[in-house]
């Protein structure tokens, strides 16, 4: 497993992104036991990646992908995150949400080629 933690001072998150097997497996098994007030996934069919927060851990995002996920599947589990984040913040700018965007994916990218 491959994961990292990007931390957003500005804007008061913690992004944790983690590179796993099985997404759903990992976002009900691992994860909820280190986030456990982190609901359920009622859906167990699987899919390449996801974007999970939780109310009750509202500092969070979570960006989980499977391993070897292409940059199209990562610039889109992060854009998710940077429109949930956004939307908390009631931030509607367009070059905000684009600038984040690239320094996640761009983040994420610099993380995979350390392995």
């Amino acid at each position: 497993m491959i994961s990292t933690v990007i931390e957003l001072e500005w804007i008061e998150k913690t992004v944790h992104v983690y590179f796993v097997k099985d997404v759903v497996k990992f976002r009900n098994g691992k994860l909820r036991k280190m986030f456990p007030k982190l609901h359920k996934m009622e859906d167990e069919s699987t899919c390449p990646g996801l974007h999970t927060y939780s109310p009750k851990y509202h500092q969070h995002e979570f960006i989980i992908l499977e391993e070897g996920s292409t940059y199209g599947t990562i610039s889109h589990e992060c854009y998710h995150a940077v429109c949930n984040m956004f939307r908390h913040k009631d931030i509607l700018d367009e070059e905000a949400h684009a600038h984040l965007l690239s320094y996640l994916v761009d983040t994420i990218q610099k993380k995979l080629e350390e392995k």
